[in-house]
């Protein structure tokens, strides 16, 4: 049964349950140990992992396979991380998380404003494209280390090791957000627009197309 089901889906769905598969194990995992606020991390780490799923089916709004994927690996390594102490037998595991975690959000914000760009929603230039890529990364890597000092002071966790490792980490962001700025200006410069214009106006016209439905029903 299990095998015709695989047989049905395609590679990419496959892929896709595989990595929910893990973190849904993780989950497990923490509740077996009775490690509660882990589990609690790891089911969060589960809900964001579905969104792309959720906004494909609520709203239309699809979102590309291969930052799904990396989403669910960028989780999947943190709650790993956590759960299995390897934060702290593995003093390279935090920098690899950052790196990976940084990119992805970066990588979102790049797939945003590049499709008001080629839709002609925005009119900037190349340099302040590549500039929101690194701020938005920046300040979702500060917003993370506030909600770890939140943690810490809250639960007594010991995510936030000393000012050393806190700098650290938003260096690694940085580092994250700045090669993803550079190859989205260096995309941006080369790759011809007429190639993804239509992908990038049918994303405008379903967030359009939501906006007014959430007007319509509030």
């Amino acid at each position: 049964m299990l095998a015709k089901l695989i047989i049905g889906m395609n590679l990419r769905s496959v892929i896709t349950w595989l990595l929910h598969g893990v973190l849904i194990a993780l989950l497990a995992i923490a509740l077996w140990n009775g490690e509660y606020l882990r589990a609690v991390v790891a089911a969060i780490a589960i809900i964001l992992a579905f969104l792309p799923a959720i906004a494909q089916r609520n709203y239309r709004i699809t979102v590309p396979w291969g930052f799904e994927v990396l989403l669910i690996i960028a989780l999947s390594l943190h709650i790993s991380g956590v759960i299995f102490r390897w934060y702290e037998l593995f003093p390279w595991w935090d920098t690899m998380t950052h790196l990976i975690g940084s990119a992805t959000v970066a990588i979102l914000a790049f797939m945003g404003v590049y499709s008001l760009y080629v839709a002609g929603k925005i009119h900037v230039s190349i340099k302040m494209v590549g500039l929101f890529i690194f701020f938005t990364a920046m300040a979702v890597g500060s917003l993370w280390e506030v909600l770890e000092f939140g943690l810490d002071a809250t639960f007594d966790t010991k995510s936030q090791v000393n000012n050393v490792d806190t700098n650290t980490d938003l260096i690694n962001d940085g580092i994250a957000g700045l090669l993803v700025a550079i190859a989205g200006m260096e995309y941006l410069k080369r790759a011809p627009e007429a190639r993804f214009e239509k992908r990038a106006k049918r994303l405008v016209k379903q967030l359009k197309k939501l906006w007014h439905n959430e007007r319509r029903n509030p």
